[in-house]
């Protein structure tokens, strides 16, 4: 069976869960009772379906159920431009692009209640542990999620009332809470099942494994590098991260997807009908056509204007291993030329001449000849860099229509996440990149990572910005980015290494328009689109109309934390905000 047949738990039918703009702290579930329910393991279980609906869907990559997210996400970084620029990483900002989406207690509210009362239940320690141990998953999950953007911010570990005196306590220490989401994770390993045990889908072992690999990683580099902040214990979670990546690589069944087709495999994984069958796949949102469970990416791909920025594509190596500036084998005449020998997904995530745009029986029903920048008369895709993405797309269709999966915790994530946690805490040796970056590379035919050919590279985006690293951490932050484009892990990353001045160092760019195969580009214009717009070396910058001087700022003192919303802050006199954001108002 491709799904489980989740019901929406009880919890969410009586309105358990709040909607995102309710205040948990307002509220409090007598819709249900502890004395009517909790008492079966199957009582268990019904709660905890809850947490699988569309608010599921949400937070795993997806927006309202249907609109994805999975690659427009990194236009909040230095990875996509859309045809209007990102305020928040131009530093054109106020408290409304603060945190407003991301303080949310009311999942949390859930999650406390069924911990408060799931033990008089009458059933084993094992099924209890069992039920306890998806409920803490979730926890963990949506505090990492404030956590990462707001800093401190109030652990609550019980369902309040409306008279609870923590509804007007201070916010608590990042390191308070995140023990505390440690704690929970370490539960969620140690009682969930494996994967061959549940139903495709549900939390797993391997996904408690998965996210507290990720949470540490995380956790501990934001520590190492935000010196400033005075946070201890960064090896402590970097530790945590190397140990349970490293579980999981020798201790699980999972694998990288591969058919032994380097020119296919990296595309492939990502339009797959049903991503289960890869043996990569940790854990999912899976889209049932049949059910009316359908999203629009392909659409959205071909008509959202996001388009890779030159940064990204220039980060791709050359296929003899070596960077663009320095391989023999480079030619950065245009993006004809360009796009020629260089590491194979790079031309499995954009399009490239010879893409074929299909339609849901297979037809083609036209094959790419060059980059589109502009809407044309003949064609609907385009973008505003000319670098289309086509990452994740399945065929062509109306909005709503595609049914391939989405796997939202991969193996091949936890293979880097093992190798730069290795390499931060200086313990990274040939044999941990044999069996981590090396699989990922061996997949699309790309030569190994040796230690001792790595060189530092002057003209990567990190020393633009004057962020000086050792190679090999150089080099697995380059591998992450390719492995991971259009995921939206990108912006977090950037976050975490302190690394936000490449917004302000590293202009926003295109492809390079030049040569006589090129010139349609600078020519053509709908009225509807202005023409692009090119900086002296001939590279399209697609912000020109709405940011012509360029002037992007990124405040070092403020940005790597989002704004308290200023909501909360009038609720609670008690809160404080985060250092920057005072002087801000909605």
């Amino acid at each position: 069976m491709k799904n489980i047949k989740y019901i929406i738990g009880l919890s969410f039918a009586l309105g358990l869960f709040p909607a995102c703009n309710d205040s948990f702290m307002e509220r409090y579930p007598e819709e249900l009772s502890e004395y009517t329910f909790f008492n079966t393991a199957k009582d268990l279980e019904l709660y905890a379906n809850g947490f699988y609906s569309d608010s599921f869907h949400g937070i795993i990559g997806f927006l309202g159920g249907n609109s994805p997210y999975v690659f427009r996400d990194d236009c909040q970084s230095d990875n996509l431009a859309d045809k209007n620029y990102n305020k928040l990483i131009s530093g054109d900002v106020t408290t409304t692009a603060g945190g407003e989406g991301t303080w949310n207690y009311g999942p949390i509210r859930s999650c406390n209640f069924f911990l408060e009362h799931y033990q008089q239940a009458n059933c084993t320690d094992a099924e209890k542990n069992r039920w306890a141990a998806e409920i803490k998953w979730w926890r963990a999950h949506y505090y990492f999620k404030m956590v990462k953007e707001l800093g401190d911010i109030p652990w609550i570990g019980k369902t309040l009332t409306d008279i609870s005196p923590e509804l007007y306590a201070p916010r608590d220490p990042r390191t308070l809470v995140m023990d505390s989401v440690l704690a929970d994770l370490n539960f969620a390993v140690k009682y969930l099942p494996k994967m061959s045990e549940v139903p495709q889908g549900r939390l797993s072992w391997e996904a408690a494994c998965a996210l507290k690999a990720r949470i540490c990683l995380f956790e501990g580099t934001f520590r190492k590098y935000h010196t400033e902040m005075k946070l201890p214990d960064a090896e402590k979670f970097l530790r945590a991260a190397a140990g349970i990546a490293d579980t999981l690589i020798t201790q699980s069944n999972l694998a990288l997807y591969s058919t032994g087709n380097p020119d296919r495999d990296y595309y492939d994984m990502f339009s797959l009908k049903d991503v289960y069958t890869s043996p990569e796949t940790i854990l999912a949102r899976q889209n049932i056509a049949e059910r009316g469970n359908t999203h629009n990416i392909s659409p959205q791909i071909t008509t959202s204007q996001a388009g890779m920025t030159r940064s990204l594509v220039d980060a791709y190596l050359c296929t003899d291993g070596l960077p663009i500036w320095k391989s023999p084998n480079y030619d950065g005449t245009n993006y004809f030329t360009e796009i020629k020998n260089r590491d194979p997904r790079l031309l499995q995530t954009m399009e490239t001449p010879g893409f074929q745009w299909k339609d849901k029986d297979g037809k083609v029903l036209r094959e790419s000849e060059r980059p589109e920048i502009l809407q044309t008369t003949t064609r609907v895709c385009y973008t505003a860099t000319g670098y289309l993405p086509v990452k994740f797309y399945q065929f062509e269709g109306s909005d709503n229509q595609n049914d391939n999966d989405f796997a939202y915790m991969r193996f091949g994530e936890v293979l880097l996440i093992y190798a730069e946690a290795k390499a931060e805490l200086d313990e990274c040796q040939q044999p941990d990149l044999d069996k981590s970056i090396n699989l990922l590379r061996q997949r699309v035919g790309m030569p190994d990572m040796k230690i001792d050919q790595l060189v530092y590279d002057d003209q990567t985006e990190f020393a633009k910005a004057g962020i000086v690293l050792d190679p090999l951490i150089q080099e697995i932050r380059r591998e992450r980015r390719v492995e991971l484009a259009l995921e939206g892990f990108r912006y977090d990353d950037l976050m975490r290494w302190k690394a936000g001045k490449i917004f302000e160092k590293v202009p926003v760019r295109g492809l390079k328009v030049q040569g006589p195969e090129m010139d349609y580009l600078v020519k053509y214009t709908t009225g509807k689109f202005p023409k692009i717009k090119l900086d002296e070396d001939g590279y399209v910058y697609p912000y020109y109309k709405t940011r012509p001087d360029e002037e992007w700022v990124f405040d070092e003192t403020r940005d790597y934390l989002r704004a308290i919303p200023a909501e909360q802050l009038r609720l609670n006199r008690q809160l404080t905000q985060n250092p920057g954001w005072e002087d801000f108002r909605e």
